[in-house]
């Protein structure tokens, strides 16, 4: 082939930007909102430190929780308490629960500790940070398989805190900035695994104290100034006695209870260093606890620490300190004698100090106190065997909750009530959100929801009215590609599983019809242009005429019943759709005839049945349709002959057997047909040789047995798995005992050959799908690393394992290898990420996760990978959007043929992909002796194709001749190199190639076109 061209300018005609990033979404079809949780979590927050833990997180303006799902899974979600809910983060995807907790704000960002992907069956937490300008969480911490077993998250200045184990050093102090590289151990205060287990961490002015077990054997008191220097034991342990904790601030110090063997648990204080912490009082003399663990409720208020003790005479009740020894002291013996009135949640409202007790035995009450004696009173009583629980107030009122309703009160007796609400049994989670109102969960018909309320039943709404964030699934089914379109059948959430088209673009992707009326589904599959791709014809059931074959032309309108082929409901059962020319033929039956051979011009009247094949309603059951040069051969039985190779032009007349290859009423049986370039390849069984692979260029004499591999009438095993690569054809085959390995062949014996013994020995490696890629062939075989990918060059040193994915003897698994340019996509497990897209260029380090659409173990599950115009398309489940299509814009060089040729000769076109500063070289298989072919390379006609040859079925134009130059002068069966420029500027170009072939008499053949797109 002799190239002149002209490359830039005719480039330049071409250019088609693209800007999808690599996996993304098609389209959200299913767009119905999945059901919107609105309670928070039934499960309250240990109250370890302070009765506020169980608050709702404000940051930013919204409130952040953790409430279950429809589903049950347990995540971080958020409301801005004006009707709007939605769920924030989901470290674990939308199957499995994250169990999210400990959630505080920090610069803007939440941080909480929760299950993720890799920790969720253990059941053990790592520290997610969620970013609401961006919606997306990072894992900050990475622990061992059983997870960091994250708790105390404590936000200190600019930084958070928490406790975490790592798996080398034992539940110790952390820190992070929000950063993975910022998030580090913190201080290992025991060296080892066993770690100190730091608890109670707490803030008073500027510092933050806490309890760890120390290297001197016991649990002692720490505090840190934020730096590691600045991080010191604050007491040592004295004969193992101190037991610190819960730890409370006033100020510049705290108070903390702590067990000491000649004075039991008692209140102590301490500034930080050693000479400032000591015991502030031995409330119960002699080593009886005075401090119980009620102190998780003490609260600072009025420059006091309120909280409950015992003397040993008066029971629990209401005492205070300033954090001096004659500071502290019984405020009120609230129920008088021994009974203890369990003083707790207290909350400051209107300059005084609001707390819940039992006034009297088995008796709750609202109390109210001014930090004196004479001052602290009863405000109302809730009944007997009902407890106040959950203080917040608002500016104009005290709410509060009992196991049956939600109160309000203004701070008297008379204006104390439950408010009568509804919706507001059991409420949980009591939290001020402006001046006026609060945000609460409560039970309603024994379901959570969340709730706003100023205190008024007119006042009070459910919190959450707007949808989910997550869509239901679309569940595309039966993707296909032409020339410019895909096609599939999904469910938009409304008119059930129907037909969709898409030019690739969320404008161009459009429901064809709604074949079924309503909810029902037509389970459309099949979808197969021809010709100029003018139409495209697929399978469909109505509900009325049963399965029949349905026609498109890519609108709404212009998409109906092609016809009812097997009369009434039953179904004609179409399948196989092939393209011959300006036809396309498929196999169906009808109520006379059975399943036979069909074609169909796109017209009613152009279907029909090409020939009765086995007589009467008995079955020829034609199955393995391929097309080849203008015909199309497939298997099929006769009754005289069996199952024979048949073939036909389109035409009654021109569907014949093409040979009898095992005389008799047997039949050869033939399976896998193939084409490659001047010949195809298929299996067949004789009575002399048994199961074989023959060879056949179309014709009887031009169709032989390849090689007798198992010699003599013994049959060799092949699998379905087949390939052809430039112009050989792969398989799958067990000889000689070799258990199933892959085989090439060149359509000679001698050029037929084992290409490696993957899993050696009569243990199979069971190659399967095969996928050519130019010069190379991908596939999965089990070897001594489990079911991997693998690549070959059709040699046997070219032959090997492509990347042991799922390391060790553990599978990958890959599935579904699909070819553009020299890489291929494909879905494969690799334990960490579930079963997601990979990619491989044909190289162990080229063999990459290529997007982890379901992020974690969870697994998106990616199917159906097709390729239309150099882009690949799939299936795959996101955590957000449901099933949908995907779609993969790799920014790489490409280049795929359209079309089919036409004419005797069919000269097939062939190219590799256009590399910036490279070459593609451009072959020509077939054209006619004595001809001349032009090659042009222009402009792409787009979604369909010109017909130059009205007079000549199935000849079509791929290149617009208005926008084309001429490209080479070629020969039969020649082949050149198309220079590609090394200009950044031509990257994405999108250009077509076609072949006309002329003698000094007529127009002659028509090839097939070669769409390209250049890139690196």
């Amino acid at each position: 082939m002799n190239c002149s061209l002209s490359v830039v300018s005719a480039l330049a005609l071409c250019v088609i930007a693209r800007t999808q990033t690599p996996c993304d979404v098609l389209v959200d079809i299913n767009t119905t909102p999945l059901p919107s949780h609105t309670g928070p979590s039934p499960d309250l927050l240990a109250l370890t430190q302070d009765t506020r833990s169980w608050r709702f997180t404000e940051c930013g303006g919204w409130w952040y929780y953790s409430a279950t799902s429809p589903t049950g899974a347990d995540e971080l979600w958020r409301t801005d308490g004006k009707g709007t809910c939605e769920l924030a983060c989901d470290p674990t995807g939308p199957s499995l629960s994250s169990n999210v907790n400990n959630i505080v704000c920090c610069n803007g960002k939440i941080y909480f500790s929760a299950y993720t992907s890799t920790t969720v069956v253990n059941g053990d937490e790592e520290l997610v940070v969620y970013d609401p300008g961006t919606k997306a969480h990072t894992v900050l911490t990475v622990g061992p398989s059983s997870g960091s077993r994250i708790d105390d998250i404590t936000v200190f200045g600019a930084r958070v805190f928490f406790e975490a184990d790592d798996g080398v050093h034992g539940q110790e102090l952390w820190v992070t900035d929000g950063t993975v590289a910022g998030t580090q151990l913190f201080a290992d205060i025991v060296p080892g695994i066993s770690g100190s287990g730091p608890q109670y961490l707490t803030i008073a002015g500027s510092k933050m104290f806490f309890s760890a077990l120390s290297s001197l054997g016991g649990r002692d008191l720490f505090v840190t100034d934020g730096t590691a220097a600045g991080t010191v034991l604050v007491k040592g342990n004295v004969d193992n006695q101190q037991k610190p904790g819960p730890i409370i601030a006033l100020g510049n110090k705290v108070a903390v209870r702590v067990y000491d063997k000649d004075f039991g648990y008692e209140l102590w204080v301490s500034d930080g260093t050693s000479a400032g912490t000591g015991m502030l009082k031995d409330i119960r003399s002699g080593n009886s606890d005075g401090v119980g663990t009620n102190l998780v409720h003490a609260r600072a208020a009025l420059g006091k620490l309120w909280f409950s003790a015992d003397d040993g005479t008066n029971g629990e009740e209401l005492w205070v300190t300033d954090l001096t020894a004659s500071g502290t002291q019984m405020l009120v013996d609230i129920q008088t004698g021994s009974g203890a009135s369990l003083p707790r949640f207290f909350e400051i409202w209107n300059g005084k100090v609001y707390f819940a007790a039992t006034h009297l035995p088995q008796q709750g009450g609202l109390l109210v106190s001014d930090g004196t004696a004479l001052g602290t009173q009863l405000v109302s009583d809730v009944g007997t065997f009902q407890r106040v629980e959950y203080l917040a107030g608002t500016s104009g009122k005290l709410f509060f909750r009992t196991a049956n309703a939600l109160y309000g009160s203004d701070g008297t007796t008379a204006g104390t009530a439950a408010l009568g609400i509804a919706n507001t049994a059991s409420p949980v989670y009591i939290t001020p959100i402006d001046a006026t109102r609060i945000l609460f969960g409560a039970l309603s018909s024994g379901s959570e929801i969340l709730m706003l309320s100023d205190g008024t039943a007119a006042g009070t709404s459910v919190a959450c009215t707007g949808p989910s964030p997550r869509t239901a699934n679309a569940s595309p089914t039966n993707l296909s590609a032409s020339h410019a379109h895909v096609f599939f059948s999904a469910d938009d959430g409304s008119t059930g599983q129907e037909p969709w088209i898409s030019a690739g673009t969320s404008a161009t992707t459009l429901r064809l019809a709604d074949i079924v009326p309503g909810s029902g589904s037509s389970g459309a599959t099949g979808f197969t242009s021809w010709g100029s791709e003018s139409w495209t014809i697929f399978v469909a059931n109505d509900g009325t005429n049963g399965v029949e074959p349905w026609i498109t032309d890519g609108t709404s309108a212009g998409t109906m019943l092609l016809g009812d082929l097997m009369a009434g409901s039953a179904g004609s059962f179409p399948d196989e759709f092939t393209p011959c020319g300006d036809r396309v033929v498929f196999s169906a039956r009808n109520a006379t005839a059975g399943y036979e051979i069909w074609a169909s011009d796109g017209t009613s009247a152009g279907t029909s049945m090409l020939r009765d094949i086995a007589p009467g309603s008995a079955h020829s059951l034609p199955v393995n349709l391929m097309h080849f040069r203008g015909r199309v051969f497939f298997s099929a039985d006769e009754p005289t002959a069996g199952r024979e190779l048949w073939m036909t032009d389109g035409t009654a007349s021109g569907t014949q057997m093409l040979v009898d290859l095992d005389p008799g009423s047997t039949g050869s049986s033939p399976s896998s047909l193939i084409a490659a370039g001047d010949k195809f390849y298929f299996f067949a069984t004789t009575t002399t040789s048994g199961r074989e692979l023959w060879v056949s260029d179309g014709t009887v004499t031009g169709t032989t047995m390849v090689a007798d591999l198992t010699a003599g009438a013994g049959s060799t095993a092949f699998s379905s798995a087949v390939a052809v690569c430039e112009g050989k054809l792969v398989f799958s085959a067990n000889v000689s005992g070799s258990g199933f390995e892959p085989w090439v062949s060149d359509g000679t014996a001698t050029g037929t050959m084992m290409l490696a013994d993957l899993f050696a020995g009569a243990s199979s490696s069971s190659p399967s799908g095969f996928a050519c890629a130019e010069d190379r062939v991908y596939f999965a075989a089990r070897g001594a690393s489990g079911i991997e990918p693998y690549v070959t060059d059709l040699t046997p040193a070219g032959t090997f394992l492509l990347a042991d994915i799922n390391t060790g003897s553990s599978s990958s698994s890959p599935t579904e290898f699909t070819c553009v340019g020299n890489r291929a996509y494909f879905r494969a497990n690799d334990g960490d990420h579930g079963v997601e897209c990979w990619t491989t260029d044909g190289t162990p380090a080229g063999t990459i996760l290529f997007c982890d659409v379901l992020p974690g173990t969870a697994s998106s599950n990616p199917t159906q990978f097709r390729v239309m115009g150099g882009r690949v398309y799939f299936v795959a489940s996101d955590a957000w959007l449901g099933s949908e299509v995907f779609v993969i814009d790799e920014p790489g060089a490409h280049a795929w043929t359209v079309g089919q040729p036409c004419g005797a000769s069919a000269p097939t076109l062939t190219a590799t992909a256009p590399v910036l500063g490279g070459t593609s070289t451009v072959a020509i298989d077939g054209g006619a002796g004595g001809s001349v072919g032009v090659v042009i390379l222009g402009t792409p006609f787009g979604t369909k194709s010109f017909d130059p040859r009205p007079d000549r079925a199935g000849c079509y134009q791929h290149v617009d001749v208005y926008l084309a130059t001429l490209a080479a002068f070629a020969s039969p069966g020649g082949s050149g190199s198309l220079p590609i420029p090394n200009s950044p500027a031509l990257a994405g170009v999108h250009v077509a190639l076609h072949s006309l072939w002329v003698t000094t008499t007529s127009f002659g053949d028509s090839s097939n076109g070669v769409e390209m797109r250049v890139g690196l």
